[in-house]
C-alpha cells in the first residue's frame, strides 16, 4: 500500500480546509481532515481578516495528519488581492484588510486622474474592480501614508502563509496576476503602476512561477508525517488551481468556477487585450504552466450565503434549495454584480431596494428571495457568454462547472437552458483537486495538465445537465435587460 500523500492547504473567502489526497491505481483519492470558517471580522473600524485564526487552524489542522501518512509535499492557495505589511522584523504591522472592506471607495476614480484605463489594461490586462490590490495601496497611500512607513515588505496571502511554513519569501505568479499590478508581458512587477500609486516599486518579492519546488517545511521539521515534506508553490491563486482540475479534454469548452465568487471564462496560450475584452472588464489572469485564465469576474453565491444566514440559518443548502424547485422562475430579476450586493449589512434589504427601484414587486417568501438569486445568476452566466463568443469569435457547446455550485441543480439546469450548452458539473473540491495535482507534477508523477485532467476525469463523479429548448430565452433575457441597473 503506497503510504505517500498529498496535502493541500485550501483557504476560500468562506472556508478553509486541509485534504490529504493519494494518488492511486491511476485516480486520485482525496479525505478531509479539517475545516474551519468564520476568518473574516470587522474590528479597528475594517473588515479584517483574522490572521491568527487562519494561523491557528492551519497548524491544528496539519497535527491531525496521522504519524503513518507520510507527506510527499504541501501546496497551499486562497483568494485573490489581499495582502500583509511586515516591518523590518518580519512582524505584522496590523491585521490584514480584507477584499470586502469599503476603504477603496472612489479610489478608481481617483486613480483615473492620473492613469488612463486602458493603458492599464494593456500593462496589466486585469479587469477593473475596486477590491484590487491595486485600489487597496492606492487608498493607503492616498488617505494615510504613514500606515507604509515601517513596512519592509508586502506578501500576498498564500505567500505569506507560505513564508510562515518555510521561511522563504516569493511570490506565485497566479497570486502575483490579481493584484492588478504586474506586467502581463514580461511577467515581473510593474514599476510605472507602482511609482502612480505612489508606492515603492520594491514592496513585493520577486515573482516565481507555479509549480516550483520552495524547499522543506522548517516549522514542521520535527513531525513524523512532515519532516521530510516538500513544500510546492502551486497554483496559490484558488481560481488557478481550480481551473488546472477542470476534467475536460482538447474540444473548445468554457469554465465556471462557482463558489463564492463565479469565476466565468476559457483557458487560453495568450491574453487577449482586445477592445471587447476591455470595454467588457474582462481580465487575463495567470494560470499554472504558461496559460493565461481570460475570464469574467462575477459576484456568485456570496449573495446566497448572505441570504441563508438572514433568512433560513437552520437550514442546508440541500433544503434551500430544494424549496426554490417550487418556486416558478424568472419572476424577479437584479443584476448580481452591483456594488450594492458585495458587503451590505442586510442582503435582503439592498435586494429589495433594487427591486423597488426598478419597478418589480417584492418577493412574499423566503424561497423566492433564493430562486431570484439562482436564476438572476444563471443569467449573468448566459450574458457572459455571450461576450466570451463574440470576444473568441467561437461557438461553445460544453461548460464545465466546478466547485460548489456545480452542486446547485436549479443554477446548473437554469445555466444548460440558457446558454443551450451541455453542463458537465463537477468535481465540487476542484481547488483541492488542482492543488495536490500541481503537486504530483512537480513531483514527477504526473506527466502534465492533460494527463492530470484525465486522471481527475476518471476519479470523480460528474453530473450532466442537457438543456431544455422549451424556455423562450431570448424573452427572459429581454427582462433581464430592462431591469439592470446602469
Amino acid at each position: 500500500m503506497n503510504k505517500d500523500y498529498f496535502c493541500a492547504i485550501d483557504l476560500g473567502a468562506g472556508s478553509g480546509r486541509i485534504i490529504l489526497s493519494q494518488l492511486l491505481d491511476g485516480r486520485f483519492h482525496l479525505k478531509e481532515i479539517h475545516r474551519f470558517d468564520e476568518y473574516l471580522v470587522f474590528t479597528d473600524g475594517h473588515y479584517r481578516w483574522d490572521i491568527n485564526k487562519i494561523i491557528y487552524e492551519i497548524n491544528s489542522g496539519l497535527n491531525k495528519i496521522e504519524k503513518n501518512r507520510i507527506i510527499k509535499s504541501v501546496g497551499l492557495d486562497t483568494w485573490g488581492v489581499d495582502f500583509v505589511m511586515l516591518n523590518e522584523n518580519d512582524e505584522l504591522t496590523e491585521q490584514p484588510i480584507a477584499y470586502r472592506d469599503s476603504r477603496t471607495d472612489g479610489m478608481m476614480e481617483l486613480l483615473d486622474k492620473r492613469i488612463s484605463k486602458k493603458e492599464i489594461y494593456n500593462i496589466t490586462g486585469i479587469q477593473f474592480m475596486k477590491l484590487n490590490t491595486l485600489y487597496q495601496l492606492l487608498s493607503i497611500s492616498n488617505i494615510n501614508p504613514k500606515r507604509l512607513e515601517n513596512v519592509s515588505t508586502c506578501l500576498l496571502m498564500p505567500d505569506y502563509l507560505a513564508f510562515l511554513l518555510i521561511g522563504k519569501k516569493g511570490t506565485e505568479y497566479t497570486i502575483a496576476s490579481t493584484t492588478q499590478l504586474l506586467n502581463l508581458q514580461n511577467k515581473n512587477w510593474s514599476n510605472k503602476l507602482f511609482d502612480v500609486i505612489d508606492v515603492k516599486e520594491n514592496l513585493f518579492p520577486p515573482v516565481h512561477e507555479s509549480g516550483k519546488i520552495m524547499g522543506s517545511l522548517k516549522k514542521y521539521s520535527d513531525h513524523p508525517s512532515l519532516k521530510n515534506s516538500k513544500f510546492i508553490s502551486v497554483g496559490s491563486h484558488d481560481t488557478a488551481s481550480a481551473i488546472a482540475a477542470v476534467p475536460a479534454g482538447c474540444e473548445d469548452w468554457i469554465y465556471i468556477s462557482s463558489g463564492t465568487w463565479s469565476l466565468m471564462g476559457i483557458e487560453a496560450e495568450e491574453p487577449i487585450l482586445n477592445e471587447t475584452a476591455f470595454e467588457n472588464n474582462f481580465t487575463n489572469e495567470g494560470g499554472v504552466y504558461n496559460t493565461f485564465r481570460f475570464l469574467k469576474n462575477i459576484m456568485g453565491l456570496w449573495l446566497l450565503q448572505k441570504l441563508k444566514k438572514e433568512l433560513d440559518a437552520d437550514k442546508s443548502f440541500d433544503e434551500i434549495v430544494e424549496n426554490c424547485g417550487n418556486e416558478k422562475p424568472f419572476q424577479f430579476f437584479i443584476d448580481v454584480d452591483n456594488e450594492n450586493f458585495i458587503n451590505p449589512e442586510s442582503m435582503v434589504d439592498v435586494i429589495n431596494k433594487y427591486l423597488i427601484r426598478t419597478g418589480q414587486q417584492i418577493p412574499k417568501k423566503n424561497s423566492e428571495y433564493f430562486r431570484l438569486v439562482l436564476d438572476c445568476l444563471a443569467l449573468k452566466y448566459y450574458e457572459t457568454f455571450l461576450t466570451i463568443s463574440e470576444i473568441t469569435n467561437k461557438e461553445y457547446s460544453i461548460i464545465h462547472i466546478i466547485g460548489g455550485g456545480s452542486k446547485n441543480s436549479i443554477l446548473c439546469q437554469q445555466t444548460a437552458d440558457l446558454t443551450g450548452c451541455s453542463i458537465i458539473a463537477g468535481p465540487t473540491e476542484a481547488t483541492a483537486i488542482g492543488n495536490v495535482m500541481v503537486q504530483a507534477i512537480s513531483m514527477g508523477l504526473i506527466k502534465d495538465v492533460t494527463e492530470g485532467r484525465r486522471i481527475v476525469k476518471s476519479s470523480f463523479y460528474h453530473e450532466k445537465y442537457l438543456p431544455d429548448k422549451s424556455i423562450d430565452v431570448k424573452d427572459v433575457f429581454n427582462k433581464y435587460s430592462k431591469f439592470k441597473i446602469i
